[in-house]
């Protein structure tokens, strides 16, 4: 099974589109090539099961009558569990590369015809390095693996972002403990240090604040013997051993800003949404728990658009911004389904269908879906883990890591929205992912409470 067929964009439209048009000029007569025989609502192959962005997927294809197959390894799976899961196969975990890869292959061979996208950046850069062995089984949308490299090794997405004029947090690329050394006396704090991309990163570590200037050297060393990747991407990646540091923003705590969207294989944005991650654990480098519908900086979405043509991105993205007296600077580009994903498909932009309809080359529901998306309105909306929340009150007001003020807040806001809530697991007809989901959590709390303390609770307050 082959790509569907590139759709090159008419000279008409070859510049810079950021628009929602009625009618995308995805592809010109003479590009046109036959597609392949399709069956209606071909299935779907999608993995990472304890991801956000896999059991949103799930539930917006298997919505459509799509049929999904969900491969994992873990019992404690929110998308396992969903009732749009129309079956669950066992599969190796993605990063034993070469077992995994093998056991897709064969899945593929067996089985020949699913769409596959990725839910996770080892798989995105995974799918694009093996895509010519994949296509023969699969649907795939699919940017080549260097486009991916660009977009998922901070260091070459800097470069890039400077190349088309979008504003970056101030970055810093050592090579070494040494050269930390030399730069510490110059360098700003609070600092960040952060991994240059996540791909096979052992500890999955998004990050650690550094308050103190004297502790700089000490803790870039910790990092470099802790924070360890699994081998297989040297051959695109080079060497990423090395962490980068970065300026920490106090404006991050009040919020990073987020816009996710749809990028077609001709540079065209057939929609997107904006968010702000209000609340995430731990506080200051962590994942979020809490999210408020917000406006699309037009300009913003305009140096996106820029980026993904400069290194040929098409497919969902999601991008977060840290912003400072209105300037917006990126600090994560995601080329791949993404944690709070439900949030757009609830906002009226059908990532997952979108990604599937352009793997099968089906440029009228294309159309359709974009002129939908055009559409909606979801004004004042917002996105919260309902249960990790209430969690986090419960146990943070009995701990003392909450206080009464700060549990009276985070009530009054959920009540303030009340009826334009979207949980990120508690959907209508679809209860069992977040009975699932519930139980991991206090699980792992009961297994690990000393780090769901220190991770968790400690940074509440």
């Amino acid at each position: 099974m082959q790509d569907a067929p590139a759709l090159e964009a008419p000279a008409a439209v070859s510049q810079l589109d950021v628009s929602f048009p009625s009618a995308l000029p995805l592809a010109d007569a003479a590009s046109e090539q036959p597609v392949p025989s399709l069956a209606p609502s071909g299935p779907a192959l999608l993995t990472m099961p304890t991801y956000g962005g896999t059991l949103a997927a799930v539930r917006a294809l298997g919505a459509a009558g799509i049929p999904v197959t969900v491969a994992g390894t873990e019992l404690l799976a929110p998308a396992r569990w969903s009732r749009h899961t129309q079956r669950f196969v066992s599969c190796p975990d993605p990063r034993e590369l070469d077992r995994f890869t093998e056991w897709l292959l064969r899945f593929g061979e067996r089985e020949p015809g699913h769409f596959l996208y990725p839910t996770s950046d080892d798989l995105a850069w995974l799918f694009a390095t093996r895509a010519e062995e994949l296509r023969r089984h699969y649907l795939l949308f699919q940017p080549p693996v260097a486009t991916i490299v660009q977009l998922l090794d901070k260091k070459r997405l800097h470069t890039v972002c400077s190349e088309v004029g979008l504003p970056t947090m101030p970055t810093w690329f050592p090579a070494d403990a040494g050269e930390v050394e030399q730069l510490q006396r110059e360098l700003p704090f609070p600092l960040v240090i952060k991994p240059r991309t996540q791909v096979l990163l052992t500890t999955r570590n998004h990050g650690e604040l550094v308050l103190d200037r004297d502790e700089l050297v000490r803790r870039y060393r910790a990092w470099c013997s802790r924070d360890r990747y699994l081998p297989g991407s040297e051959a695109d990646f080079g060497d990423v051993s090395g962490p980068m540091l970065q300026r920490f923003a106090s404006s991050a705590d009040l919020g990073v800003y987020s816009i996710s969207g749809f990028v077609a294989r001709n540079g065209a944005v057939l929609g997107a949404r904006a968010s702000r991650k209000v609340l995430q654990r731990p506080s200051r480098v962590g994942v979020g728990m809490c999210f408020e519908d917000a406006p699309v900086e037009q300009s913003v979405l305009e140096g996106l658009a820029r980026l993904c043509r400069r290194v040929g991105y098409f497919g969902v993205f999601e991008a977060e911004f840290v912003v400072e007296s209105d300037r917006h600077q990126l600090i994560d580009f995601n080329p791949r389904f993404y944690g709070q994903m439900h949030f757009e498909i609830a906002r009226g932009l059908p990532l997952p269908l979108l990604a599937y309809h352009s793997a099968r080359g089906e440029e009228a529901e294309l159309v359709r879906l974009a002129a939908d998306a055009r559409e909606h309105d979801s004004r004042g909306s917002v996105y919260v883990f309902g249960f990790a929340l209430g969690m986090l009150l419960t146990l943070g007001g009995l701990t003392g890591t909450v206080s009464p003020a700060e549990k009276l807040r985070w009530k009054t806001w959920y009540g303030e929205h009340q009826g334009r809530v979207v949980d990120g697991l508690v959907v209508r007809g679809d209860r069992m992912p977040a009975v699932v989901d519930g139980a991991q959590i206090v699980w792992s709390a009961l297994r690990h409470p000393r780090a769901y303390y220190r991770h968790i609770l400690r940074s509440a307050g």
